[in-house]
Formats: C-alpha cells, structure tokens, sequence
C-alpha cells in the first residue's frame, strides 16, 4: 500500500513504484500529484487498482512517465497535456480504459519524443497534427481500438527513427508514399492491420532503414507492389499475406509466406 504521505517529497525527482503479486488491494494516492519536482514516474504493476490520479496532470516538471502492467480502472487524458513531458509509455494488458480520445494526445502539445501505447482501450484516430511534432523520435501504437489511417503529414515527422502500428484491427487504409521522407527511420513495423494497396518505393528508399514488417495474421494486410533491388537498403524484411511482383535480392533476410 502506498501512504498518502509520500506527497511530502517535494524534492523527490524519480519515483518507481512496483506492485507485487499480493497487492492486488493497492490503489494509487492521489497525493503523488503534490510531487512538483518529479521528472520521472514509473508504474509496474500486478495488481493495482482503480484510476490513475488525474492529480498526476499536476506533476509540472515531470518528463517521462512508464506505466506497466494490469491495472484495473482509466487513466484521464488530462496527464497527456502536462507541458514538460515528452516521454510516455504505456503497455497495460488491456487492464487499463483511457478517458477520452488519441487526438488529445496530438493536439495537447508537440514536444513529444516519445509515444508508446500497448494494449488498452483507447480508440479515435491518428491527428493530421502529428506533423507538427518535430522533435517525435518514436511513435508505437499497438492491441487498440483506434481507426483510420496513417495521415499523410507522418512524413514531417523528420526525426522519427521507429514507427509501429500492429495489431489494431479497426485502422488501416493505405500507406502513405510521404513515409519515404523519414530519412532518420530505422525500423517501420505495420502489421496485424488493415491495410490495403501498395506499399511505396519511396519506402525502400530510406537510407537508414534496417528492419521492416508488414505481416498479416488475424487482420490480413492485404498488400501488394514490388521492392526495386536497386534502391533497397533493408536488411531483414518481413512480409505475408501480401503478393509482390519482384523482390529485392541484396537483402540480408527475407521472410515472406507466399514464396517461402
């Protein structure tokens, strides 16, 4: 059980606090947000209940905040708009609902380097206003329940260096040619989605890409298009339920259900 009295730390600037098997009683205080000087919060758990304090949208200096596990109850949209963070990781076993919708997060602010949301509730769709996020370096969306497509305003996204969409069965579409901008991207994953069409030369073009995925289980990608040998530069490439008319022999690995 966290006291109520940890909220006289003023100075306090990293907080991890795991949850044992055990606590499955414990609850947050919402007297974390009295924490001014917090810069990092990170939340394992195993056993947590009820909400997130929206008293954390209090935390002014805080930067990064982790919050791992099966927690029981929401998270309020609110903590997305605190001014100084520009790190969130949130994997919750689809333990978690998030209030409101992923806009917010898109329009609240655009410091972010860093978003990461694994396995929760949260629904709405990917905000043109990505594009005005230009110091974004990672961007994960994974087991949710948002719709739409990728804008094609990704391609502002000048610093990103890894882009993960996967397993999202309600988003989709076609994937914008604009991704082939992202000169910093190392690793693009686009899997267990929707999505239809071509995949874009302007993909193999990247200089520094090195691993990239588009398989399809459940949901069926459903993709189609060729890989120009002359311009590719990926090193491992995954690819199924897709069909392509050539592939790129200099790769280092190829995986593909169709011709394997």
């Amino acid at each position: 059980i966290i006291p109520a009295r940890i909220g006289v730390f003023p100075s306090l600037t990293s907080l991890i606090i795991w949850a044992e098997k055990g606590d499955s009683s414990s609850t947050l205080p919402s007297e974390l947000g009295l924490l001014s000087k917090l810069e990092l919060l990170s939340l394992g758990s195993s056993g947590f209940i009820g909400d997130i304090p929206a008293d954390i949208a209090n935390l002014s200096s805080l930067r990064k905040l982790d919050v791992t596990g099966s927690f029981e109850g929401t998270i309020d949209e609110s903590i997305f708009s605190i001014p100084s963070l520009d790190t969130m990781y949130l994997n919750l076993g689809l333990g978690l609902g998030i209030k409101g919708n992923i806009s917010t997060i898109f329009e609240s602010k655009m410091n972010w380097k860093s978003i990461r949301i694994e396995g929760t509730r949260i629904q709405g769709t990917i905000s043109t206003s990505i594009g005005n996020m230009k110091s974004l370096q990672h961007f994960q969306i994974a087991t949710s329940d948002i719709s739409g497509s990728i804008p094609t305003e990704i391609g502002l996204c000048t610093q990103l260096s890894q882009l993960q969409i996967r397993f999202n069965p309600r988003f989709g579409g076609t994937i914008p040619f604009e991704i082939g901008n992202l000169a910093r991207l190392e690793e693009l994953h686009l899997y267990d989605c929707n999505f239809i069409g071509t995949i874009p030369t302007s993909v193999w073009g990247i200089p520094g890409l090195r691993y990239a995925t588009f398989k399809g289980h459940g949901y069926q990608n459903r993709l189609s298009g060729s890989i120009p040998s002359e311009s590719c530069t990926t090193s491992l490439i995954k690819l199924s339920v897709s069909v392509f008319s050539s592939l790129c022999k200099s790769c280092e690995f190829l995986e593909c259900c169709q011709c394997s």
